[in-house]
């Protein structure tokens, strides 16, 4: 190995031994791409009724916002089911 490197020459070793972009970079590439091509879609303004007010916003946001508080509520509900089983001394 030390020959190998005199000469300029490296041995690549390890997991990302002779890959190119690492997964979780091209994820994010992806994943940042098609949240683009969503915003740039639906970018025209709805009319939003809610308990007790109503007001114009745009799509991607209502969509968004509306995601968020699902994954709020999953977790509220992934905490409480794991917070039953857990047993008692």
């Amino acid at each position: 190995m030390a020959e190998d490197f005199e000469r300029g020459e490296e041995r690549q070793s390890g997991p990302r031994a002779g890959k190119g972009f690492p997964p979780w970079l091209i994820a994010v590439i992806v994943v940042g791409a098609l949240s683009a091509l969503f915003i740039s879609q639906n970018r025209r303004r709805v009319k939003v009724d809610f308990v007790l007010f109503d007001r114009f916003a745009r799509t991607w946001v209502v969509i968004l916002i509306a995601m968020g508080l699902g994954a709020l509520l999953a977790e509220l509900v992934r905490a409480t089911v794991k917070r039953r089983r857990k047993p008692r001394p």
